[in-house]
């Protein structure tokens, strides 16, 4: 009884600060919701919140509030009531109390009845609890804990002191391993996300591996979870990249080259041969691999974890719960998550589209909560497959995942390019960086390379591979190098 008591206080307080006064009403809103009272008191909350709207934020104050309690759509016992809690409110302010202080109590009211509204929403749940309905449950829990209010603190003038402190900050982040972005300054920086976009089998978790080491080298830890390849498969995938491995005892390979003109511009290709000191197919690879492991293990190897979850498994809740998980038990933390890929989270297929968005939304706040570089590679749509270029209108299934991602890039690649080993990146998307840049790059996944060569792409080269697919298509090229 005496905690309802307080909390009817507080509420009191609160909204003598909403009806009476313009600063701390205006810190006092930006805080609560309506919804946060309780009873005749959210009847007014409700009234004087639209008052305040209306009205630029002006309070309605003592000559205004009885005019307006009187116009509620209550009936006469409520109404009764609700002119007993505005004589109160008004007895409150005209007594005095510290603002500074009820501001201060108003986060964390607002905390607590969104605690009490989640749990009373979980408890209705657990009385008819079955198996199904504890991710549900889970979700919730996760929902109350991601919607908690924030202490909203004023902004920075031009005029302040501190409004050049941004000439005292480095950019932090990891490179991406693609000379061309680096060069421009692109970063794979904490609380951003990185969105790839690539048609189905054209290296997407190779690029996820390709950044994976990029970043280890730099000296981050790699989290690297996969939802659609086992983690051995993954694991494979590294070493493969690492030491540029293939997978049979053939060591011998052919591997396209780029030539330049003397921009440095990629305008043709020519073809060369390799030799692979290594092959996964040796008799004695996993000692000779064993070796290079104790070799490399304090330059590397031990700043990346591989973890791999069923397709369609995966829900937010279980994800922060692991990330909490490896920083207790394994004290890991990551410094760039790599996710293989978001569509195959847990996602509710009745409303798929919006809930995929969401899911985006919410890696990307997981992102800037934690502190990390967040990169998720998607697929292309159908529009996507076939085009000489994709863009970032072809994202598949939902576009509101490019207005999330902090940068964005697109593969694309034409059946010449697929048989040569080459394909294009394009920068769709980034922050203070020019975008645009189309970069090409001479790939060999067989030896588990993303990209073992680049160059900017030049009209020349576009006109040659364009000449290429016409001819093996039987079709007429187009003056600027591409397909009728």
């Amino acid at each position: 009884m005496q905690n309802d008591r307080l909390d009817g206080t507080v509420q009191q307080l609160l909204l003598a600060l909403l009806c009476c006064d313009k600063l701390y009403g205006a810190q006092v809103g930006l805080q609560l919701q309506n919804k946060h009272f309780d009873g005749v008191r959210r009847d007014i909350a409700t009234a004087v919140l639209r008052y305040r709207s209306k009205y630029k934020g002006e309070p309605p104050g003592k000559r205004n509030l009885p005019a307006l309690i009187e116009n509620l759509p209550l009936h006469e016992e409520r109404l009764e009531t609700a002119r007993h809690e505005a004589r109160e409110i008004l007895r409150l302010d005209k007594k005095g109390f510290n603002k500074d202080y009820v501001v201060g109590l108003g986060l964390k009211f607002a905390k607590l009845q969104e605690f009490k509204e989640g749990i009373l929403e979980a408890t209705e749940l657990v009385g008819k609890a079955n198996a199904e309905s504890v991710e549900e449950i889970e979700q919730i829990l996760h929902r109350t804990l991601r919607n908690q209010p924030n202490v909203i603190t004023p902004g920075t003038r031009l005029s302040d002191p501190d409004a050049l402190d941004f000439l005292n900050k480095h950019e932090e982040g990891y490179a991406f391993g693609i000379t061309t972005l680096d060069k421009a300054g692109l970063l794979l920086s904490p609380g951003t996300s990185t969105l790839y976009m690539g048609a189905k089998n054209t290296g997407k978790s190779w690029f996820c591996v390709h950044v994976g080491r990029t970043c280890i080298l730099q000296g981050a830890r790699v989290l690297h979870i996969s939802l659609e390849m086992a983690k051995h498969q993954v694991l494979k995938r590294y070493f493969q990249n690492w030491f540029a491995l293939p997978t049979n005892l053939t060591k011998e390979f052919e591997r396209a080259v780029i030539k330049k003109d003397n921009k440095g511009r990629a305008i043709s290709w020519d073809v060369k041969r390799f030799t692979s000191e290594l092959s996964l197919a040796d008799d004695d690879i996993r000692d000779r691999l064993s070796s290079r492991i104790k070799k490399w293990s304090t330059r590397g190897f031990d700043r990346l974890m591989v973890a791999d979850f069923p397709s369609g498994s995966l829900t937010m809740s279980q994800l922060e719960n692991y990330l909490d998980a490896l920083v207790t038990a394994d004290e890991f933390t990551p410094d760039v998550v790599i996710i293989d890929y978001p569509d195959l989270m847990k996602i509710n297929r009745s409303n798929y589209r919006l809930d995929l968005g969401e899911i985006y939304v919410m890696l990307r706040g997981l992102a800037v909560k934690r502190h990390l570089a967040m990169v998720t590679p998607t697929q292309i749509n159908r529009e996507g497959y076939g085009k000489k270029k994709v863009n970032s209108s072809n994202v598949g299934e939902d576009i509101s995942k490019i207005f999330t991602a902090d940068t964005v890039l697109t593969y694309s690649q034409t059946s010449s390019e697929r048989d040569i080993g080459l394909a294009r990146l394009t920068l769709e998307h980034a922050r203070d960086i020019a975008v645009g840049s189309e970069i090409l790059l001479v790939q060999h996944y067989a030896t588990g390379q993303y990209v073992c060569g680049e160059a900017l792409v030049s009209p020349e080269y576009m006109k040659r591979i364009g000449k290429r697919d016409a001819d093996a298509n039987g079709e007429e090229p187009t003056g600027e190098g591409g397909l009728v």
